[in-house]
């Protein structure tokens, strides 16, 4: 049962003051703020202008601020107070002071408060002690110093919060030579999330997709997943598209402990068991697996015997090239591989290099670069008269490519981790599709969209789960997403033990009439291929 008001009406008041030196990670809240609390039965907050400051005995007085208004006035009892973590901690530090100084302060005259904290539940509790009869003192102009921040006593005295807010950090080239796949992942993951806030289904959380651009530079994504770990309301990150991102960031995802879905990075060094890095998670196949299929494609069911690759400095594209050699070695000995070229980003004119590969003869090109280069090495290609098929793979599988290279596309070969929306079950491709475009968004999903929208989606199902449970952390989203099973648009599937899916969908694609059409497809565990079309 709650205390009588009316036994409580009058009794005392706290008068909160803030230290000008504050907490090293609190800020400065000015010179002359207080606030004073009231309970006469109503909690009665007023913030005050204060005339004197005895930490700064000599800067010269100001003039007395009329009386502010009461900033809000609500009962003590019965509710308590909904309230995000931070701000609890706080409030539990001032009334710590508050009980450590009770002895002195006579237990308040008669009252003495505690502070009860469940989850981020905070609830306030009176009991009545025995008052001391002291001469001369008057307990209503006791003074406790205690350290804190408008913003905590702000939510304390703001009442029962309506919902309880996370956040996921989006880290990817929202802006450069990649925002095309940037842009459609981030428009998708956010279009999981939206739907999933839409749905009800995580109750009274809600989650929070924070835009990160990374620019493609590595510095940047680095800088990004700093700013994420540091953010305590921030309790899953998504990121990266490229190798080189990824690689420049999963230490720091590990040192915060920030759980993390990797959206199209396909370096194996970006992935358990090839670091230690416990919170990274993969919603594609890494180089080793898919770089087998194209290989075990191009010298068993195309046939190839000449082949000649390039990369372009990347480490996406290195590790493509040296998984895709080691692969075709394994299968048919050295000869399959013909020679080994390296361009940068950014070339333009590869002239000298075509002319070189001209007197090779090769059967094919294996270029694993990115997308903008690729099209101008196509149409250099053919305008130069080497007319041989070029391969790629996730830098060059796109929408994008076709219209940049224009006609020089037809005929190039792709291999990717993804599949066409009606392939996958139930139709949840294509109703993928069906929302993205309802959505309006201005940049289309391309080839990547439907895992990032996949990744949102594990996101939401994870964090429902964690909310009925009444307990939403970095550290229990972390062992939710390295045991549990999850239906999304590219299927059901859960973590293995290295933070892999485990469902790897790889296809073998080539461009005609200017799209992208479907040839071979793996098995589920991505051991065999399943021929789709001629």
């Amino acid at each position: 049962m709650p205390p009588d008001r009316d036994a409580l009406a009058g009794l005392f008041q706290v008068r909160i003051r803030f230290r000008l030196n504050g907490h090293s990670k609190l800020p400065y809240i000015g010179r002359r703020s207080g606030v004073r609390v009231n309970f006469p039965g109503l909690l009665r907050a007023e913030r005050r202008t204060r005339e004197t400051n005895r930490f700064r005995p000599t800067e010269p007085k100001a003039a007395p601020a009329p009386e502010a208004r009461p900033i809000l006035s609500m009962p003590v009892f019965p509710a308590p107070l909904r309230l995000d973590r931070f701000s609890v901690n706080c409030i539990q530090y001032i009334f710590l002071a508050i009980n450590h100084r009770a002895p002195r302060l006579a237990e308040f005259r008669g009252l003495f408060l505690s502070v009860q904290v469940q989850d981020v539940t905070l609830a306030l509790r009176a009991k009545r002690r025995e008052p001391e009869k002291r001469e001369g003192l008057t307990m209503l102009k006791r003074t406790v110093w205690a350290i804190s921040t408008v913003l905590a006593m702000g939510l304390l005295l703001g009442g029962q919060a309506k919902a309880q807010t996370y956040k996921l950090y989006v880290n990817l080239p929202l802006s450069g030579p990649w925002s095309s796949f940037g842009e459609g992942m981030f428009n998708s993951f956010k279009l999981a999330v939206d739907q999933g806030n839409a749905s009800g289904v995580m109750g009274k959380v809600k989650l929070e997709v924070v835009r990160g651009d990374n620019a493609g530079d590595s510095a940047q994504a680095a800088s990004l997943a700093t700013k994420a770990g540091a953010d305590s309301r921030v309790i899953g990150a998504f990121c990266c598209w490229s190798s080189g991102l990824a690689l420049a960031t999963h230490a720091i995802y590990n040192r915060y402990g920030l759980p993390t879905i990797l959206g199209g990075s396909n370096d194996h060094r970006s992935t358990r068991p090839f670091h230690k890095s416990m919170v990274i998670f993969r919603n594609s196949p890494y180089d080793l697996i898919n770089m087998k299929m194209l290989a075990t494609y191009a010298t068993n069911y195309a046939k190839l015997k000449r082949i000649f690759t390039i990369d372009d400095n990347t480490a996406f594209s290195v590790t493509q090239v040296n998984e895709f050699t080691n692969a075709a070695v394994k299968l048919h000995g050295k000869g399959r591989i013909i020679g080994r070229e390296s361009v940068q980003l950014g070339e333009k004119d590869f002239t000298p290099l075509i002319t070189k590969l001209k007197g090779m003869k090769p059967d094919a090109v294996f270029y694993a670069g990115h997308m903008v280069e690729a099209a101008l090495f196509r149409q250099q290609m053919l305008k130069l008269g080497l007319n041989v098929p070029m391969m790629s793979s996730g830098g060059v599988f796109s929408n994008t490519y076709i219209k940049v290279a224009g006609k020089a596309s037809e005929g190039t070969l792709a291999s990717f981790w993804g599949l066409p929306l009606d392939h996958y079950p139930e139709g949840r491709g294509t109703a993928f599709e069906k929302a993205y475009a309802a959505a309006k968004f201005q940049d289309p999903y391309e080839s990547f969209g439907p895992m990032a929208h996949a990744a949102g989606q594990v996101y939401v199902q994870a964090v429902a789960r964690l909310a009925k449970a009444g307990k939403v952390t970095r550290k229990a989203l972390l062992a939710e997403l390295n045991q549990g099973q999850y239906k999304t648009s590219i299927g059901d599937f859960g973590f293995d033990k290295h933070g892999m899916l485990d469902i790897l969908h790889i296809g073998i694609f080539r461009v005609e009439n200017a799209k992208w059409k479907l040839l071979y497809r793996t098995d589920r565990a991505a051991t065999k291929f399943q021929k789709i079309a001629d």
